[in-house]
């Protein structure tokens, strides 16, 4: 009896393939790479994201400090917390997307179709 086993992988993000490095027919062990997508954009988006990240990090930073002594309300003081929670989500999801432009093989196993 022989096991068969079907599974699909495809891109979780959108943009143009550069590389497919397997074949038809090929065996690939789980988590081989499989292909890659042009990673330019998420690039320079993530590394949007990291610097509007710095920035808030240091307001924050500042801002607490004033805080502490009194200087500045708890409005501003949560404002400045809760954006900086807000942009440490949209930095994970930008390294996110940009890991996803590569595709690895989620089992062991020879490839039936490359599309």
């Amino acid at each position: 009896m022989v096991a068969h086993k079907e599974v699909g992988a495809s891109f979780r993000v959108a943009g143009p393939i550069v590389r497919v490095l397997v074949q038809q027919g090929d065996y690939v062990r789980k988590g081989q790479l499989l292909a890659e997508m042009d990673g330019r954009d998420y690039q320079v988006q993530l590394s949007a994201v990291e610097s509007e990240y710095a920035q808030a990090e240091a307001d924050a930073s500042r801002i607490e400090a004033l805080y502490k002594e009194g200087a500045t309300t708890a409005s501003m003081y949560d404002q400045a917390r809760y954006g900086l929670a807000q942009l440490s989500e949209k930095l994970a999801n930008c390294r996110n997307q940009l890991a996803d432009t590569r595709l690895y093989a989620p089992v062991s196993g020879y490839v039936r179709e490359v599309l």
